[in-house]
């Protein structure tokens, strides 16, 4: 499958997604679920693709992909029915996809690169989702007020519809996955994820809870993600060229992740709006300048992009699921998950010490 395809794919999943899980947690709220318990449904969502990874052998990539899809749409039509033991199923099956798709998604796109265009590329693919985000939050957040939540769903359902298309024609190889020999094949790169997971867990679980107490309303809520959506989105691009004809990944990446982890620091300490919408919305930019260089520097370690990017999504997971435990402890510790942040903040900026103990 070429590129122009996996784009195409990936333009179509992130209006999807992006509509189908804008006002995930409002929604949550609004049917009386507690912080801790959202927590606990993300401790559920990362710990699922740890244990398929663990599990997972040989796998086909129509199929899979398939499959990827169709668990994810079906989580959609879960939620609409949220009583708690459906919402935990619907959130253990859209968990499904991380693996059954992303995992060889990340497989076909980064075998489509090349050293001199991987961050370019690994741009184009990974803003169509803020890019996504600048206007569907808000448009989400109008839809939920008038027409009801189970529109977002339904209507993400229907989107997703072409991605199906699309991957019904994506040929009968297959993906051999053992992680064991994966992880061994891989250890340069252990450290680095696991620390990426853990910023990155706290970034997809705490800012909706926390501008929650914020802003009052669904479109307030829905135009600061829309707000977040517009961050960074032309410099990722910019910073990506350059830094493929320059080659300078490490230089670009360790000022990247200090700059990010300080973001996210003050983010923990955040107590005004206007603090918190400028500390967010660094963090952001920062994010989505990150992503594409650290997603490059573990492809370029040389070894199977299969084998890579099976290791790289099993970390990433793991410290996900740390960061969401974390989350957890803050809440029953602190009484307040915001400060979870700070302990994102703290792991990147161990990241450019252990990207030279790794020499990657």
């Amino acid at each position: 499958m070429d590129v122009k395809r996996l784009l195409t794919m990936q333009a179509i999943l992130s209006v999807a997604m992006t509509l189908a899980g804008a006002m995930f947690v409002p929604y949550l709220v609004s049917l009386g679920y507690t912080s801790l318990e959202i927590v606990l449904l993300y401790v559920v969502y990362f710990a699922v693709p740890v244990g398929m990874l663990a599990l997972a052998r040989n796998w086909r990539i129509k199929n899979y992909m398939l499959f990827g899809l169709a668990v994810r749409a079906a989580s959609y039509l879960l939620m609409i029915w949220a009583d708690q033991p459906l919402m935990i199923l619907a959130t253990s099956v859209s968990a499904i996809m991380i693996t059954d798709y992303w995992v060889i998604f990340n497989t076909l796109y980064e075998e489509s690169t090349r050293k001199g265009n991987r961050v370019f590329l690994n741009n184009a693919a990974l803003s169509l989702f803020p890019i996504a985000g600048m206007f569907i939050p808000i448009i989400a957040a109008w839809l939920a007020d008038t027409q009801g939540y189970w529109i977002l769903f339904v209507g993400g359902v229907v989107l997703m519809l072409p991605a199906f298309y699309i991957a019904a024609k994506a040929g009968e190889r297959r993906i051999n996955i053992d992680l064991l020999k994966a992880d061994r094949e891989n250890t340069r790169i252990r450290e680095v994820v696991l620390l990426e997971g853990f910023a990155d867990g706290t970034i997809w679980i705490v800012p909706s809870l926390v501008t929650l107490t914020f802003v009052t309303g669904n479109i307030e809520f829905g135009a600061f993600f829309s707000y977040l959506g517009l961050a960074g989105v032309a410099s990722a691009f910019i910073m990506g060229k350059l830094s493929d004809q320059s080659g300078k990944r490490h230089s670009y990446i360790s000022v990247i992740t200090i700059l990010h982890g300080i973001a996210l620091l003050v983010s923990g300490f955040a107590n005004t709006l206007w603090v918190w919408a400028l500390a967010m919305g660094a963090d952001t930019i920062l994010d989505r300048l990150q992503w594409p260089f650290t997603w490059a520097l573990t492809a370029e370690t040389g070894a199977d992009t299969a084998s890579i990017m099976v290791a790289r999504e099993f970390w990433l997971n793991v410290g996900r699921l740390i960061a969401s435990v974390a989350t957890v402890a803050c809440f029953f510790v602190l009484g307040n998950v915001q400060q979870v942040f700070i302990l994102g903040g703290i792991a990147l900026l161990f990241y450019p010490v252990f990207m030279r103990l790794r020499k990657l």
